[in-house]
């Protein structure tokens, strides 16, 4: 349908024009539709990719912008920020992790057995079984999470994370060294429902920058972009440190460079309405050709 309308509003401009070479107006149609579609690719975000040069802020240049961990120890979608109040706020688990109640429910069992063949089991020997069961279980499944304490100006983690990451994992430091948020984008290879094949996964990163340029990790492999980007700029607005989202992609050269390009075009759309208001024979065919060029825009 639209390509009707443009093809009879043509042949209007043609018959008007009394047969007149008129390969200067159609010439001038070109132009519009080229001039709009570039107007629109300006426009696009997803067009624009990250590069850290790009940004005035100069700290950016001296950090890696790589991601910190592999696909575990997986955080994103388990762990949240917690503001506590105006000077506290802590990292902890939204829900226990499935594979500790799965261990837990298993040792159940076992226990439900042993204790159907030796008889009853003394109370304090329970309660020195499961102490022994998690002391010696992996922190990162059972009970990690991290306080930020503003008056103390400390981080720091309930226990030391014994997972081969956890060097690279928050677990104490001050808080005057924190220089930034970071937030990364990250591209995996994930099995599909159905179980065939893979395809990719768009995950996050979530980092605490230290003035020195080192990094820890403080979420990890979340699936759901929304929340990394909520947790960081929550974390970043408590500890008033800038908050570096690569999900926003549009750095400030980026922008400027978009807004100039932009301006620019507009100008050139302003020059050839003028030129095709001159050219035309009279104001209804314009007002055609104008409505059919500016269809580019939608």
């Amino acid at each position: 349908m639209k390509q009707a309308t443009r093809s009879i509003i043509t042949n209007k401009i043609q018959t008007s024009l009394h047969k007149r070479d008129n390969l200067f107006v159609l010439g001038m149609i070109q132009w519009f539709r080229r001039v709009f579609h570039r107007i629109k690719e300006l426009n696009k975000k997803d067009r624009f990719v990250f590069n850290p040069n790009d940004f005035k802020n100069v700290k950016t240049l001296d950090v890696s912008w790589v991601p910190l961990l592999e696909w575990k120890p997986q955080t994103g979608d388990s762990h949240h920020i917690v503001i506590l109040s105006d000077t506290l706020a802590k990292l902890k688990r939204k829900y226990p992790p499935c594979k500790s109640i799965i261990i837990i429910i298993f040792l159940g069992i076992c226990f439900v057995f042993v204790v159907g063949i030796a008889g009853a089991i003394p109370v304090t020997v329970i309660f020195a079984l499961g102490s022994i069961i998690l002391f010696f279980s992996e922190p990162t499944l059972i009970n990690y999470h991290v306080t930020f304490d503003r008056t103390r100006q400390k981080y720091f983690s309930n226990q030391t994370i014994k997972h081969s990451m956890g060097s690279m994992m928050l677990q104490e430091g001050s808080l005057n060294n924190v220089e930034a948020i970071q937030l990364l984008k990250k591209e995996l290879s994930s099995r599909s429902i159905n179980g065939i094949g893979y395809e990719q996964v768009t995950t996050y990163e979530l980092n605490l920058v230290l003035k020195d340029k080192t990094r820890l990790n403080i979420l990890n492999g979340g699936n759901i972009v929304e929340h990394g980007i909520q947790q960081g700029q929550q974390l970043a607005e408590f500890l008033r440190v800038p908050f570096w989202n690569v999900f926003d992609l549009t750095s400030d050269k980026q922008l400027e460079e978009r807004q100039s390009q932009t301006i620019g075009y507009i100008i050139i759309v302003i020059i050839l309405v003028c030129f095709s208001a001159l050219i035309l024979p009279n104001w209804k065919i314009f007002l055609e050709f104008l409505h059919v060029s500016l269809k580019e825009l939608i």
